[in-house]
C-alpha cells in the first residue's frame, strides 16, 4: 500500500510538475460505515474514497466484497485528485478533477479506470450527455443515480481527448486558469481555441467513431411482459445477428442449459459486437467457461486476457490466467497478473505466498523479498517463520543486514528455532569472512 501510493505520488507529480505542499495522509477504514461517517457525517456514502487536500480516506479493501472495486486505482484516482485540488488552490470543477482522476487511472495500469458500458451508450442512444456547459451537473446534481456514472466515464473521455488534439499542455493549461479564476468558457477559448459548443461537436463525433459500432449493437428495448424461453432467445439470436444482447441472451440460455458448443456460437458473436463489455456476465468470461470445460487452455487464457483488458476488479480472472501463464512458461507474465491481483485485494497473505515463490522461481531477488514483506506485515500466525522466509530472500538478494535483522527477529520470538539459528550463524560466517553462502 505504502509502496503503491509513493509510486502514484511520485509519477503525479511529476507529470504534472507540481510538487505538493506537505506529505499527504491516508485513512484507510476497515467499516465501510466509519468511512462514510468520517467523510460526510452520515452512513450509506457510495464512494469508495474521498480526497480532502492532502488528507485521503478510503475503505480498506476488505471493507466491501471482495471484487467489488480495485483498491489500487482507487488509491491513484484520489491521490490524482490531491494533485489537481493543490495545483487549482481547489478551484477546478468536478468534471475536470474527475475526469483527470479516471484518465489517470488508465494510464497507470492496464483495464484500470472507467470503459464504455451499457448505460453510457444508452445515453448515448438517447441524446442524454451533458454538454460541457453543464458536465458538472452529472455530478453535483444528478437525474438519477446513474448519471453520476456516466458523467465520470465521460468526463474522462473529455480528458482524454483534450489531450489527444491538444497535447497535455492544454490539460495543464486548463489547471491553471482555473486557479486563476478564469471561466470554463474563456479558458476553451484560450486554451482550446474553440467554443463549448465546438468542442460538443467535436466530443459527439469522437464517441461516434470510436463506439459507434457498439451503439449500433446495442438495442434497448422495453422490459418484456415476460421471460422468453430459452429457444425464443436462440431464434430472436438468428433473427438479429447484430443485436448484442440478443446474442448474449442466447449465448447465456444454451449455456444454463448445457449446450457449450451451441453458446460458443453466440457468445463469440457478443464478443465481436461489444468487445468492451467487461461485466461478469461478459461473453469472453463466459467463453473462459466453455474453454476450460473442453480442456481449450489456450482459448481461456486468450479470453481471460480480451475480458481483464477492460475488467480491474475481478480476482479470480486474474489469479486463473496467471495460472495458465504459468503453465505455458510464461512466469514472468504469470507474476504481473498476481501483481496486478493484489491491487484488488492487497490484503491475501495466500496471494503474497504465491508470489514469493514465483518470485523466487524467477531468481528475482528484489520482487521475492517484496512479497515476503507483505506476509510479515500481514501479522501470519507463524510470525518466526515468515520472519525466517523473509530473512532467506533477502540472504538471496544480498541484503545481508536485513536478512540479519529478520532472523534475529524471529528468534526473540522463538529461541529454539533451529533453521533461524543456522541461517543465523549463516550470515555470520558471511558478513566475518569466514565462509558460507554470500
Amino acid at each position: 500500500m505504502r509502496s503503491l501510493a509513493r509510486e502514484a505520488l511520485a509519477a503525479l507529480e511529476a507529470r504534472y510538475r507540481y510538487t505538493l505542499e506537505g506529505p499527504v495522509r491516508i485513512e484507510v477504514y476497515p467499516n465501510h460505515a466509519d468511512f462514510s461517517v468520517r467523510t460526510v457525517g452520515l452512513a450509506g456514502l457510495g464512494a469508495l474514497g474521498v480526497c480532502f487536500g492532502n488528507v485521503v480516506a478510503i475503505d480498506s479493501p476488505k471493507a466491501r466484497p471482495r471484487g467489488s472495486f480495485n483498491w489500487g486505482s482507487t488509491l491513484w484516482h484520489e491521490l490524482a485528485h490531491a494533485v489537481t485540488l493543490g495545483m487549482t488552490e481547489h478551484r477546478v470543477p468536478r468534471w475536470l478533477t474527475e475526469g483527470i482522476s479516471v484518465h489517470e487511472e488508465r494510464r497507470a495500469r492496464p483495464g484500470w479506470g472507467d470503459d464504455v458500458n451499457l448505460g453510457f451508450l444508452a445515453a448515448m442512444q438517447r441524446d442524454e450527455l451533458l454538454g460541457i456547459a453543464n458536465l458538472n451537473d452529472g455530478f453535483v446534481r444528478p437525474k438519477s443515480p446513474e448519471q453520476v456514472g456516466i458523467s465520470y466515464l465521460q468526463a474522462s473521455l473529455v480528458v482524454e481527448l483534450i489531450e489527444r488534439d491538444h497535447g497535455f499542455e492544454a490539460v495543464l493549461g486548463l489547471l491553471r486558469g482555473y486557479r486563476d479564476r478564469k471561466s470554463t468558457e474563456e479558458l476553451f477559448e484560450g486554451v482550446l481555441g474553440t467554443s463549448l459548443e465546438a468542442f460538443d461537436a467535436a466530443f459527439r463525433r469522437h464517441l461516434e467513431e470510436r463506439w459507434g459500432h457498439a451503439v449500433k449493437a446495442v438495442q434497448l428495448r422495453d422490459a418484456p411482459e415476460r421471460v422468453a424461453t430459452g429457444p425464443e432467445l436462440v431464434l430472436a439470436a438468428e433473427a438479429e445477428q447484430g443485436d448484442f444482447l440478443a446474442q448474449l441472451a442466447a449465448g447465456r440460455a444454451l449455456l444454463e442449459g448445457r449446450e457449450p458448443e451451441r453458446a460458443a456460437v453466440y457468445l463469440e458473436r457478443a464478443a465481436s459486437l461489444f468487445p468492451e463489455y467487461a461485466e461478469d456476465d461478459s461473453p469472453h468470461w463466459l467463453l473462459v467457461r466453455i474453454a476450460k470445460s473442453e480442456g481449450d487452455r489456450a482459448a481461456a487464457a486468450r479470453h481471460l486476457e480480451a475480458f481483464l483488458a477492460y475488467n480491474e476488479t475481478h480476482f479470480d480472472a486474474h489469479l486463473e490466467l496467471a495460472e495458465l501463464r504459468g503453465e505455458q512458461a510464461r512466469r514472468r507474465e504469470a507474476a504481473e497478473l498476481l501483481e496486478r491481483a493484489l491491487y484488488v485485494d492487497p490484503l491475501d497473505a495466500a496471494l503474497h505466498l504465491r508470489l514469493a515463490a514465483l518470485y523466487e522461481d524467477l531468481e528475482d531477488g528484489a520482487g521475492a523479498v517484496r512479497a515476503r514483506r507483505a506476509v510479515v506485515d500481514l501479522d501470519p500466525v507463524d510470525r518466526p517463520e515468515a520472519l525466517y522466509q523473509l530473512a532467506r530472500a533477502q540472504q538471496a538478494a544480498g541484503e545481508l543486514e536485513g536478512a540479519r535483522r529478520s532472523v534475529l527477529e524471529a528468534l526473540e520470538l522463538a529461541p529454539r528455532f533451529r533453521r533461524g539459528q543456522e541461517l543465523l550463524l549463516e550470515l555470520h560466517r558471511a558478513t566475518s569472512g569466514g565462509g558460507g553462502r554470500p
